[in-house]
């Protein structure tokens, strides 16, 4: 007998006992008496032993019956009490959620925003790992990942979050001593602090583009980094100049901390803020929350961009340089122009 059949003759059995008969329990239960004779009578077949004889016109259990039925009304209580959790917790936010960050989001656009979350959610914890090389969920062990960046998920749901604008930025010190450019060609006289993201590639070419013009600038400076923090705090302090995605730098724009220049020209290879999740995890209400609040966070950061975009921003599609995983200066073998 195949367990789903063994469970309802479970069912049908303790009908009968506590309905004194197979008519009540056929009542009861909404089938036929012969469906629950034939019922009980599989399962006694099964187990190999009586479980029911008549008494003066009423059912009785045997005593294998009585060892029997009071150890499966135990279990189908548990069952039931199992449901019924799995029930409210289908109803309900509650649970830990591994969420995998880029190390920049935690850092200035998410992490302090989270008591927010918990003050909404108090039954769900956070798991957080920074992401660093490797974006994929199963190496992460993660229910949800945030990046900034372009990523490819296997089996996963990935969505925008928002759109950056990369922003040439400067402390006014350092504008106020070496002046700001007219044209991205003026980057060549300045110290350009950059960065080596994916532990690969130095972002030493820089491409700009205005009115259908484009004009590329292999940069350099004394500072290459692998943390995007460190070139804050040494762009900050007046080391030099750096680029980067508007929605990262909010707070020290807002501050006046960074003042950007070259705003009449786009800078190309703005990358996406995007989440990820795997398609079982939709629906659980721990992941949909979460997933929802990040997204609100990305919305009042995309309303208050400082300085507001001229033009409407565009999707960035995938640079060469990140599909070919690439090594090295992403300035070489590129000309100026």
């Amino acid at each position: 007998m195949k367990l789903a059949s063994k469970l309802r003759a479970l069912e049908y059995l303790i009908a009968a006992i506590d309905e004194g008969g197979f008519t009540g329990a056929a009542r009861k239960l909404g089938v036929s008496p012969p469906a629950v004779h034939k019922m009980i009578g599989a399962l006694e077949a099964t187990v190999a032993v009586t479980l029911l004889h008549r008494d003066g016109g009423r059912l009785k259990l045997t005593s294998e019956g009585e060892i029997y039925v009071a150890g499966a009304r135990a279990a189908l209580r548990e069952l039931t009490q199992a449901e019924s959790q799995i029930a409210f917790g289908r109803s309900r936010p509650a649970g830990q959620v591994r969420l995998a960050l880029s190390h920049v989001l935690g850092s200035h656009c998410i992490g302090h925003r989270l008591h927010e979350f918990h003050q909404r959610h108090q039954d769900v914890s956070l798991d957080l790992v920074a992401v660093t090389d490797d974006t994929d969920l199963d190496t992460l062990a993660a229910d949800v990942l945030v990046y900034l960046g372009w990523t490819s998920q296997q089996d996963c749901i990935t969505r925008r979050l928002a759109q950056t604008r990369l922003l040439v930025v400067a402390a006014p010190s350092y504008w106020e001593r070496h002046g700001m450019p007219a044209r991205p060609r003026d980057l060549l006289g300045h110290q350009c602090i950059t960065l080596r993201l994916l532990k690969r590639a130095i972002m030493d070419h820089w491409a700009f583009e205005r009115d259908g013009v484009r004009e590329s600038v292999p940069v350099s400076g004394w500072i290459v980094s692998d943390d995007r923090d460190w070139t804050f705090e040494a762009v900050r302090a007046g080391s030099g100049l750096t680029r980067v995605p508007d929605i990262v730098a909010h707070r020290y724009l807002a501050s006046g901390e960074l003042v950007p220049a070259l705003l009449d020209w786009q800078v190309a290879e703005a990358p996406p803020v995007v989440v990820s999740y795997r398609r079982d995890m939709k629906d659980v209400p721990r992941v949909r929350v979460l997933v929802q609040f990040l997204m609100e966070i990305f919305r009042e950061l995309d309303a208050q961009r400082l300085p507001a975009p001229a033009a409407p921003l565009r999707a960035e599609p995938m640079p060469p340089w990140v599909a070919r995983r690439h090594l090295g200066r992403t300035s070489a073998r590129r000309p100026a122009r």
